[in-house]
């Protein structure tokens, strides 16, 4: 390197350094860390910071409130949905429980009539001429009643239709619809087995004197303690079908009224039903008046005297 260059250099070098501790000399006078602005615009990071939390907190809002709204709205669907299920389920309990009740009073009231018939039959047996010793007449009641020839259908209630009676009535029709299809059941099964045994021991009578509708049958007295025992067993078979018939009667009707006069109002607000009672007598069923809701509770909640 030659002089003059090297004289160059090391003249660059004084100045370089004379500069840097001018500058250092001034700089030890001001601060080191310098972030936040001055007084004059001091409060925009924490109006930034409260603006943010107040948009954050509005989300938050309006999502709680629309999925308030969501959950509300499928709550009465929800809501309408069942009560339209339990109102479906209801005339289903209404309908099988009016055939129930049909059914048993027919058989009733074929008995009952039968009854009536044999006792004229014995006043005016007991009114009329003395017969002569070798021929006896029996009374008995089921020379009355023929086999029955069509009998309606076995019914039976779903576990749906038995959790509706639950919810509509409570325990008193929950119990009913539970028993009342049971009941049904066997009372057709004992009308069913009566006819068979009525057919049989009809084809071992020997017809003597047709009288207009009136047909006198009878039997040998070869075979007389065979079909006296059969007549037994018919007549206590049909005295147990009457007494089956007016209890299913009575049951069914009682099912009926409850269903109908529920205060759920299952069957609708103006649904009326003139139903045959138990007696004979026309029955109106019909829903009870709601109770009048009391308007003090709602006034204490809201602090109103």
């Amino acid at each position: 390197m030659t002089g003059a260059l090297r004289f160059r250099v090391l003249t660059g070098l004084a100045f370089a350094v004379a500069a840097f501790g001018a500058s250092s000399a001034h700089a030890s006078s001001q601060p080191l860390v310098s972030v936040l602005p001055e007084a004059d615009g001091g409060g925009e990071w924490v109006s930034a910071i409260v603006s943010g939390l107040i948009g954050i907190i509005g989300a938050i809002l309006g999502a709680a409130v629309a999925v308030w709204g969501t959950e509300r709205v499928a709550h009465k669907n929800r809501q309408r949905e069942r009560a339209e299920r339990v109102k479906a389920l209801a005339f289903a309990i209404f309908q099988k429980a009016t055939y129930i009740y049909s059914d048993a009073s027919s058989l009733r009231d074929t008995l009952r009539q039968a009854k009536e018939g044999l006792a004229r039959e014995v006043a005016e047996a007991e009114a009329g001429p003395e017969l002569e010793p070798h021929v006896r007449v029996i009374h008995a009641l089921c020379m009355r009643v023929m086999p029955w020839g069509n009998l309606p259908e076995r019914l039976s209630f779903t576990t749906d239709e038995v959790w509706a009676a639950k919810e509509i009535v409570g325990d008193s029709l929950l119990n009913a619809v539970m028993n009342l299809d049971r009941q049904h059941s066997a009372l057709l099964k004992s009308a069913d087995r009566y006819s068979l045994e009525r057919e049989r021991f009809q084809e071992t009578l020997e017809v003597r004197e047709v009288e207009g509708l009136v047909v006198q049958a009878g039997f040998d007295a070869d075979n007389a303690a065979r079909s006296l025992a059969t007549i037994n067993r018919l007549d206590d078979l049909l005295r147990h079908i009457d007494e089956a018939a007016n209890e299913l009667a009575r049951d069914a009707f009682e099912a009926l009224r409850s269903l109908a006069e529920a205060e759920s109002r299952p069957l609708g607000d103006a649904t009326v039903f003139a139903v045959r009672g138990p007696d004979g007598d026309e029955v109106i069923l019909r829903a009870k008046e709601r109770p009048k809701k009391s308007l003090k509770a709602p006034y204490r909640i809201m602090g109103l005297r």
